[in-house]
């Protein structure tokens, strides 16, 4: 599992990454951002999945093809009597087969201690993926080649290894990973490693001693995944009970569990702590324990109708370390927490999009006591009704014969409904010279800020919508206007091959997030070609070839060619050990290097891949870390790292236990 970021979005919003997993979209492997998202994302910002204009999800379209018998030659296959001569056809002859272009290459196994094996058979799945979809690839390897055929390989953007399996096993596939760009000859080797037993080791964190009567229990769902307490009901989530350290995760319901994963570890007496897992490379994890403290929380003032929740973090935290829905006034225990200070809150809307708080307290968890807090709310603000009534005026060059229109709110949201409305309309019958109409209408909305936008063509604008019935609101789309893009290597001049253009007109102020579109590639002409409204557009190259690349072109202003050039990316892999285990970085750890003194480089996207932090920085020189501290391991110490042009350097930190 794999997750990116992007710094100026949780700058902005912290933890958008959920968003995008949901999304994920994607960049790339695996991929959360601090700035936007993932490889070729279809929704930046949003927990919303795209839609498309038949009002269908816009996710992952696979088509499995049938497993063809392997060809072990290695490049192109070749068409009979391809080096003869041969007549042009007659007009009613057909044409002859073009060749088949095959993707190929050898499988070469490990065992999970990372000893190669003898050449094995198994079964391989690949996705070959356009600018919207992908299409799955099924083969058998024997003896450790493979190949299939790619249709329409001047349309497919990369391929990703979907799977390997040897013996009915899944295997982890350590290389390579993320996007794979097609290669010329179609030849690509792949590296897996058999899947390790994973053993959580759960010790007193002040003798070291092994613990017994270990619960572990699932993180909550979204958007509470990073929390660090599983709360006051929390049966359904065990996985464990009564568990004796060290512990064989295989016992697990979920005991075929695959990538990275994240629990939370209890005993009685002992604060809960979380803890990342990964089930591929196995290994022993350790995580030790300190005594807790139990909290009474006694909340007053709480409207029934207005889905406040309870949110307790820490002091000088962002995201919620737990979180509980608030139905009436109530008294909560929580116990086990850790021994240090808390800040309550009672609070409306999405933890990462700016909530209304209604009421606040601190309180500080003594380890063995049990403390006690008053959470007094104020009164939820009143819901006011709205209803919107208005039209999208779309110019007839468009072709447009429905339009789905789109209503996202802007605002917190009141009570614990769904403001988000969508409509797929017909075209009215209403008649204006050039243009085709869509009526909508949207009934019990919250009064408030909201983003009236239409899927295809994309385009929105922002509209308040008062208290009451309102008509009259109009979306009056542009003309459509073609724009051609060349994007090429800033250092050799060539073609940057294989990278993903995206794009989407430039979004309304107060619009923090939405839709991309990708731009069509012409393999003849080695041009991107856009067909957006006439107006300034957002063009982005995400690629972790090469430094992000995002700025703004205006059409309207005679721009219908343009050249994009990309700089070479570095940047830093930064990886945790205890002895032969990887050590997974926690899922809600997203570390920034600083430069130092003379370094003009920052950090730009991130991704966390099978706990392993790749960050990309914008310039070479030196940098310096500071890690997280993990339960049962010594503090590492600040971490400096020289990074080189155009290249990632390696970062292996080794850790040390608390008690050896």
């Amino acid at each position: 599992m794999s997750s990116c970021v992007d710094v100026g979005i949780v700058e902005r919003m912290v933890a958008r990454r959920a968003l995008l997993a949901a999304l994920v979209v994607g960049l790339l492997a695996g991929a959360i951002w601090l700035m936007r998202g993932a490889t070729g994302p279809s929704e930046v910002g949003r927990s919303a999945a795209p839609v498309t204009a038949d009002g269908l999800d816009s996710e992952d379209v696979s088509t499995t093809q049938p497993t063809a018998p392997p060809t072990i030659e290695g490049d192109r296959e070749q068409v009979d009597g391809a080096s003869e001569p041969t007549a042009a056809p007659t007009p009613t002859e057909p044409s002859p087969p073009a060749a088949e272009f095959r993707l190929h290459g050898t499988v070469e196994v490990l065992d999970a201690r990372g000893v190669a094996l003898a050449p094995v058979d198994g079964s391989l799945r690949l996705k070959a993926w356009d600018e919207r979809k992908g299409v799955t690839l099924g083969c058998e390897f024997r003896a450790g080649r493979w190949s299939v055929v790619l249709e329409n390989p001047t349309n497919v953007t990369h391929v990703t290894i979907a799977s390997l399996e040897v013996g009915g096993r899944r295997l982890y596939v350590e290389a390579p990973r993320g996007d794979i760009p097609v290669p010329a000859d179609g030849r690509i080797d792949i590296r897996a490693r058999e899947r390790g037993a994973a053993v959580l080791r759960v010790v007193d964190a002040r003798s070291g001693f092994d613990l017994d009567g270990v619960v572990v229990a699932r993180c909550p769902a979204f958007p509470f995944r990073e929390a660090q307490h599983p709360g006051v009901d929390f049966n359904a989530q065990i996985e464990l009970s009564g568990a004796r350290s060290p512990i064989d995760l295989g016992q697990l319901h979920e005991a075929d569990r695959q990538g990275v994963d994240s629990l939370l570890i209890g005993v009685e007496g002992y604060a809960w702590s979380r803890v990342t897992i990964d089930f591929d490379l196995g290994g022993e994890r350790l995580v030790a324990l300190q005594p807790g403290g139990d909290l009474e929380i006694h909340v007053q003032g709480v409207d029934p109708k207005s889905g406040a929740e309870l949110r307790i973090r820490g002091a000088t935290e962002t995201t919620p370390f737990v979180a509980l829905p608030l139905g009436s006034d109530r008294t909560i225990e929580l116990r086990n927490l850790p021994a240090r200070e808390f800040q309550l809150r009672g609070e409306l809307g999405d933890w990462f999009r700016e909530p209304l708080v209604l009421g606040e307290a601190s309180v500080t968890v003594v380890a063995g006591q049990k403390s006690t807090v008053t959470l007094q709310l104020a009164p939820a603000p009143t819901l006011e009704l709205a209803t919107a009534i208005g039209r999208v005026v779309v110019p007839k060059a468009w072709d447009a014969e429905r339009a789905f229109i789109t209503l996202e709110p802007l605002d917190t949201p009141l009570g614990d409904g769904d403001m988000r409305r969508s409509d797929n309309r017909k075209r009215s019958a209403l008649e204006l010279d050039g243009f085709d109409t869509f009526e909508f209408r949207f009934d019990r909305l919250q009064a408030g800020r909201y983003e009236l936008g239409l899927h295809k063509p994309p385009y929105s604008v922002v509209i308040d919508i008062p208290p009451g019935t309102s008509d009259g609101y109009e979306l009056r789309v542009p003309p459509p206007v073609e724009v051609i893009v060349r994007v090429v290597d800033a250092v050799s001049g060539d073609e940057a091959l294989g990278v993903q253009l995206s794009w989407n007109p430039a979004r309304p102020e107060g619009v923090t997030g939405g839709g991309l579109e990708p731009a069509t590639y012409d393999a003849t002409s080695h041009r991107y070609t856009i067909r957006a409204p006439n107006g300034p557009i957002d063009l982005m190259v995400w690629d972790w070839r090469y430094l992000p690349h995002e700025e703004l072109i205006d059409p309207s202003l005679g721009t219908r060619e343009h050249t994009i050039r990309l700089e070479p990316a570095c940047g830093i892999e930064l990886s945790l050990r205890d002895g032969d285990t990887q050590v997974p970085l926690p899922e809600s750890w997203w570390g920034r290097p600083e430069p130092e003194a003379g370094t003009l480089g920052e950090s730009s996207m991130m991704t966390n891949d099978h706990g392993v932090l790749r960050v990309m920085v914008t310039a070479p020189g030196a940098y310096t870390f500071e890690l997280p501290t993990l339960a049962g391991y010594e503090p590492p110490p600040v971490q400096r790292i020289e990074v080189r042009r155009g290249e990632f350097a390696k970062h292996v930190v080794e850790l040390v236990r608390e008690h050896r």
